[in-house]
């Protein structure tokens, strides 16, 4: 349990540090609302999760990472307990 927390407290302290969103409005954090979730800002959110994860993203997930909830399913895709 304390692996999943700790996976699940990674991601959430990239989103966090990386796109300026509050830990309370994380459930529903997207591109669509999240004036920092641009195009830069996914490059370097892709970027981090790559590096924390140690994990290399394929095109058609860095495409689809549109929200907070995308992101958990395509780390739980890699093997990433969250």
């Amino acid at each position: 349990m304390e692996k999943y927390m700790d996976n699940l407290e990674k991601y959430a302290d990239l989103l966090t540090e990386i796109l300026l969103i509050d830990k309370k409005d994380l459930n529903t954090a997207s591109t669509a609302n999240q004036p920092a979730w641009d195009s830069i800002g996914k490059l370097n959110l892709v970027a981090g999760v790559e590096e924390v994860f140690s994990i290399e993203l394929e095109t058609e997930d860095i495409m689809n990472f549109n929200s907070y909830a995308q992101g958990l399913e395509i780390l739980k895709k890699y093997g990433i307990d969250v």
